[in-house]
């Protein structure tokens, strides 16, 4: 699909917004979703914050950035991917720009439309001092995927959790409920017994900050990168599901998850390829361009074993 076909979602709408503010606070970014939604998105429901729906795949895909208090854009960048002649653009953008890669670039430009949460992909192909020539004084920044030095340099889930703050054993007298990571990720009391190992949360109501805990002692899960490492170690150490690896089309398969992958780790994965992950009917997500470094390089992260699924 063309520009000129794209119909924007409000991922789409939530990213041109703030990239024309660059950097805004968490209660202005729920504002912004919530009129978003009010003015496209009716069949929502009011009963649930679009904040998440719209912010989290920007996140995902490396376009903004948590930052203190808020959220900020990163500034536009063109980074090529592991398929020859092909990159993506990541961080701000709006119909200015769109319209002006449509021009420079052609039909060597193409924004397309993923399947739902994803917002549109914009990208380039071609030979690489042809594509960096035509963008030239865009103020887009150019870079060749960083995926695998980036993922040799993360240390596995449990090495990550054992440099967190020590909150303290938990006690046995609070009242605890256990995630179930597999299946629809329910949470379960513990009937007043300690837990040894596992990810709790307080029972009852009001703000109820995860912790994850390691042979009594529990580390607060107070962002939500933490949460997603903490969901993964649990799913590694529970259930210890297997990693796929399809050598013949390079395509990587996630076990089905209630939390999407550390950003950390799952960035590196959309950026080999500049295409949004997928989802089969088994909740299985699956990305492109992998070949069986990057494979392993995750694998060892996530703690989990790779097979052959060709």
């Amino acid at each position: 699909m063309t520009a000129s076909g794209i119909d924007p979602r409000s991922s789409d709408r939530l990213l041109a917004w703030l990239s024309a503010r660059g950097r805004v606070s968490a209660p202005t970014a729920d504002r912004a979703c919530l009129a978003i939604a009010d003015r496209f998105d009716l069949n929502l429901g009011s009963d649930r914050s679009p904040t998440h729906r719209y912010l989290n795949p920007l996140r995902r895909l490396g376009h903004v950035e948590a930052v203190r208090g808020g959220f900020a854009v990163v500034p536009t960048t063109f980074c090529w991917s592991c398929r020859a002649e092909r990159g993506v653009f990541l961080g701000g953008r709006d119909g200015v720009l769109l319209a002006e890669l449509s021009r420079r670039l052609g039909p060597a430009f193409v924004a397309s439309v993923s399947d739902h949460p994803w917002p549109a992909t914009w990208r380039g192909h071609g030979r690489s001092e042809t594509v960096e020539a035509s963008i030239e004084g865009l103020g887009v920044a150019v870079v060749h995927e960083p995926g695998m030095k980036l993922l040799a340099s993360l240390p596995t889930l449990e090495d990550a959790i054992a440099t967190w703050t020590d909150a303290g054993r938990i006690s046995g007298l609070t009242q605890w409920e256990v995630a179930e990571v597999h299946g629809r990720g329910r949470w379960s009391p513990t009937d007043g017994m300690g837990v040894e190992n596992g990810l709790i949360r307080p029972s009852g109501k009001g703000r109820r900050i995860w912790r994850i805990v390691r042979d009594g002692v529990g580390r607060f899960l107070d962002s939500p990168e933490k949460r997603a490492v903490a969901w993964w170690a649990e799913l590694a150490r529970t259930v210890q599901p297997n990693l796929g690896l399809d050598r013949k089309a390079d395509r990587l398969l996630l076990p089905a998850s209630r939390l999407p992958p550390p950003l950390m780790v799952e960035r590196p994965l959309f950026w080999a390829s500049g295409s949004p992950p997928s989802c089969d009917s088994t909740k299985r997500h699956s990305y492109e361009a992998i070949d069986p470094g990057r494979a392993g390089e995750v694998a060892r992260i996530l703690g989990l074993s790779l097979e052959d699924a060709s």
